[in-house]
Formats: structure tokens, sequence, C-alpha cells
């Protein structure tokens, strides 16, 4: 609930409006955001390594 309150009254401050039927899925967005940021702090070289992917040539080949 305290959760809530809080979604509410930053919107507020700035001047922003939503339904509350939406507050559900404002705090499903925070959680998502503060689980990657908690990512980002375990792993804070993640961003500057170079991905690499393996390929199947019989899959390239054949498709």
């Amino acid at each position: 609930m305290r959760l809530k309150k809080f979604i509410d009254k930053e919107l507020d401050m700035y001047d922003i409006s939503i339904d509350k039927e939406d507050l559900p899925y404002v705090k499903e967005v925070l959680s998502s955001i503060e689980a990657s940021e908690t990512e980002l702090e375990a792993f804070p070289d993640l961003k500057e390594q170079l991905p690499f992917t393996i390929q199947d040539k019989g899959e390239i080949l054949n498709d």
C-alpha cells in the first residue's frame, strides 16, 4: 500500500496523471527496472563486452 501511495505521489509531483487501475502495471515496470539495475551492479562491465554467437555451418547452408 505504501508503494502505491509513493508512486501516486511521485507521479503527481511531475504532473503525470494515470488511472488508479494502472498502478499495478506501473509497479511492475518499476520492479523490472530495479531488477535490471541490480543485475548491472553485479556485472558493471557487461555493456563493454562484445556479444558473440556460435553458428552451425550446416544450419546456415541448409536454411
